[in-house]
């Protein structure tokens, strides 16, 4: 109990106190970079001037405030990289239903429009809404793969209080 009481307060004291030293957490990746990282690891899509993208923002760079605040409690948990699609060069991974092997009920998501898991080269994604999570890491056989995580603020705020293991009735009080 008195462990999560410290999580709960150290995650809400960094959402509140706001700043430029938590804008410097979240690495921006270019489109290359997202299958490059060490490890496993969560990417957060986002675009410019998206309401829901800035309401769960303050709660990620919590999660990786969190997770550098004692680095060996929270050994093996996934960092968060992020993905700007309002960038140009990003844009190309930020559509729907543009190829035809995705078929409408055929990805992932909310609305079955995403293409995301087992996906291995960042061209290959296709992100259809923001603000959204993804998770890279190995399979079974040492592919780099991509598995869809969450999209929207809800979801993002409960799949990081999951892999925090916070108990999912308390992380949302």
């Amino acid at each position: 109990m008195k462990k999560w009481l410290v999580v709960v307060v150290l995650f809400l004291a960094v959402w509140m106190l706001g700043g430029c030293k938590k804008e410097e957490a979240l690495k921006d990746l270019a489109l290359d970079e997202i299958f490059t990282q060490e490890g496993t690891y969560f990417v957060y899509f986002y675009r410019d001037g998206c309401a829901d993208c800035e309401q769960i923002k303050p709660i990620i760079l919590s999660y990786i405030e969190i997770l550098k605040s004692d680095p060996e409690e929270y050994e093996g948990k996934s960092m968060i990289y992020a993905v700007n699609l309002s960038v140009e060069e990003n844009e190309k991974i930020f559509r729907v239903y543009s190829n035809s092997r995705l078929q409408w009920g055929t990805g992932q998501g909310a609305e079955l429009n995403f293409w995301v898991d087992g996906v291995t080269e960042a061209d290959n994604l296709y992100i259809a809404s923001t603000s959204s999570l993804i998770s890279i890491g190995p399979n079974a056989e040492d592919d780099i793969i991509a598995q869809f995580e969450a999209q929207g603020y809800d979801a993002i705020y409960q799949r990081l209080a999951q892999h925090l293991n916070l108990p999912m009735e308390e992380a949302q009080q």
